[in-house]
């Protein structure tokens, strides 16, 4: 996971680049070397939640692949935690209890699943909230608007987007339940992948010959 998320990020970095290079040269230079550089730069501190802003997409198009960015950028950053979480996990398990911990860990998994789905439903919700009041009160468009309850919940925040003072009253109570929100989301992907993973270790273990 951890390699992979090195490649997701090398990925999204040339994505962001080809939308970004001709619309917004000042921030993603055209060449490539350059561009790239400050590209994969962008991805880094996007997925992991950085966000400095000294650089950030305006391209329509851009915007809506950020968003699938920063939601799928976090669930691999997420994931490579869980396969490390797993890990230590399993070694933690005693060969005497390889029957019971398997069926905790089934129980554990189906548990958490239905718990992620409800905090995604929590999430979906919370985004509506956030992309309904700016669009309504700072009149952005719908694309903006979405884009605005992302970047915002999921403590990116570029910073990019005006932003009044009836929303800045509002984000001070929104940003705190649509970010612990998110967080609730991502931790529960954390231990899902983590049970699933250490199921799958023990069933390995299991099926395995005693000698």
């Amino acid at each position: 996971f951890i390699c992979f998320a090195f490649i997701f990020m090398v990925i999204g970095g040339h994505l962001i680049w080809l939308a970004e290079r001709k619309a917004n040269p000042e921030l993603f230079p055209s060449n490539y070397i350059d561009g790239i550089d400050d590209s994969i730069w962008w991805a880094m501190v996007t997925a992991t939640t950085v966000g400095y802003g000294d650089l950030f997409p305006q391209n329509p198009w851009a915007k809506v692949f950020n968003i699938f960015f920063i939601i799928f950028g976090l669930s691999i950053v997420a994931a490579s935690v869980a396969t490390l979480v797993a890990y230590a996990d399993e070694r933690g398990h005693g060969h005497d209890s390889i029957r019971k911990a398997r069926m905790t860990r089934r129980e554990m998994v189906q548990g958490v699943f239905w718990s992620l789905l409800r905090h995604l439903f929590a999430l979906v919700f919370f985004l509506t909230i956030g992309a309904v009041w700016y669009w309504k009160v700072e009149n952005g468009t719908p694309l903006d608007s979405f884009y605005w309850a992302t970047i915002t919940s999921s403590a990116v925040g570029y910073g990019v987007l005006p932003m009044s003072d009836a929303t800045r009253t509002f984000n001070c109570f929104y940003m705190l339940l649509a970010v612990l929100s998110f967080a609730f989301c991502l931790g529960k992907i954390v231990q899902l992948i983590s049970a699933v993973e250490v199921e799958k270790r023990i069933a390995l273990f299991a099926s395995q010959p005693l000698s």
